[in-house]
């Protein structure tokens, strides 16, 4: 396969509508990941950064770096998630960088969508062909059309970033905004001011949309009930 294709393997593929307003707390892993937009709009933030992508749009997570995703409220986007290995193939021109696809770039990953949804003994196969073609074809057209640089990391964004992931990390605890913002080493006032800044959203509200998530994830699995799931998040009802 290797000696085929430019890419390894393809790591994880999720494509589905997401519930209003919904956030993913963050992760980091050691392959790049590629995140499109079928319909709505969704906020994507790597690394304290963040760029708005709406239907229609793309942008790449390079290996390691921590993100996390959240929709405004009322908005319930549609998008695609693809983590893989590539081998023979240099994205680094792609990574940091919010794109519009093409005709080509969308029916290919428009097509990894359909295998995934009907799925037989030839999808892993035509999709890792399918992300191969998309690749290529951006790698071709950047050259003419570069893309929307994501602005570069500064001290601001980094503070962002380690909010988050006290947060994520800490989602079962009881938190506040001044107990963030202590682990940060900076005042309530001025993470209030970033987060508005950044992300047009308060770290308070921040915090409760991150637990609100972690409850319904909780509530799914079936394990507790309404109070033991209120107890666990440190929730008074």
């Amino acid at each position: 396969m290797n000696g085929r294709f430019p890419i390894a393997g393809i790591h994880s593929f999720l494509c589905r509508e997401q519930e209003q307003g919904f956030v993913f707390p963050g992760e980091s892993h050691p392959m790049p990941e590629l995140i499109y937009v079928e319909q709505g709009t969704l906020h994507c933030v790597a690394e304290g950064r963040e760029v708005l992508l709406h239907a229609g749009e793309l942008t790449f997570f390079g290996g390691d770096r921590w993100h996390m995703l959240y929709a405004d409220i009322g908005m319930a986007p549609r998008y695609a998630s693809v983590i893989f290995e590539p081998v023979k193939l240099d994205i680094s021109p792609l990574l940091n960088r919010k794109f519009t696809a093409s005709s080509q770039v969308k029916n290919a990953l428009q097509q990894m969508i359909l295998e995934q949804a009907q799925p037989d003994a030839y999808a892993e196969g035509v999709q890792l062909s399918q992300l191969c073609l998309a690749l290529v074809q951006l790698l071709r057209e950047q050259k003419t059309a570069p893309g929307e640089r994501i602005a570069a990391p500064n001290g601001e964004n980094e503070i962002i970033r380690l909010a988050q992931q006290y947060v994520s990390t800490h989602v079962r605890e009881k938190l506040s905004v001044p107990q963030v913002a202590e682990q940060v080493d900076v005042s309530p006032s001025y993470l209030t001011a970033l987060f508005h800044k950044h992300l047009d959203i308060s770290p308070g509200e921040y915090v409760r949309r991150v637990k609100l998530q972690e409850s319904k994830r909780m509530i799914r699995e079936e394990k507790m009930n309404f109070t033991e799931i209120a107890a666990a998040l440190q929730y008074s009802t």
